[in-house]
């Protein structure tokens, strides 16, 4: 396959998704996705009825991995390159942010909120905003003013907790 053609590259990335996608719909569709939800809800019943929960929570991690590793190879197949701030926490917290955002417990939430999350990135990277106004923006100004506010009011009540405790 021809990598270099926009749109050869595009169904690769579709049906690398599809696949990832279809395996989390059979894992949680299966016993072992009920194992998985027995042991979410109450590990301790999940022990006492004989399953062995650690041996569920290493495979739904391995899973969990070797998806989360599909992800980067694609990602990195389809920018041509891994930069570092592909481990910075940033991107955890990115995707955590799209699942929150979409919603927890749903198959679909994730893949609505990561297109929200880019769609807001494209959008808002395209406006161009000085630095001049930002700085002068009046909801920076006030921003600031009241976090130095909250600051220094937190600063005075650690010294008087400490004074108090003799330190």
């Amino acid at each position: 396959v021809d990598l270099s053609d926009n749109i050869a590259m595009y169904y690769l990335v579709f049906a690398i998704f599809c696949f990832g996608f279809f395996v989390i719909y059979r894992a949680i569709h299966s016993p072992f996705g009920q194992i998985l939800k027995a042991i979410r809800e109450n590990e301790p019943r999940a022990i006492s009825l004989g399953y062995d929960v650690n041996k569920f929570k290493l495979i739904a991690f391995i899973i969990s991995a070797a998806l989360a590793g599909m992800a980067g190879a694609t990602k990195t197949l389809v920018f041509q390159l891994a930069s570092l701030t592909d481990v910075h926490w940033h991107a955890s917290g990115e995707v955590v942010l799209m699942t929150l955002l979409g919603g927890l417990g749903t198959i679909l939430g994730p893949i609505v909120g990561a297109a929200t999350i880019v769609a807001l990135q494209t959008q808002l990277a395209s406006v161009e905003a000085s630095a001049e106004y930002q700085a002068n923006d009046p909801a920076t100004v006030a921003l600031a003013a009241s976090l130095r506010e909250q600051i220094l009011v937190e600063q005075e009540r650690k010294t008087f907790v400490d004074i108090e405790d003799g330190y």
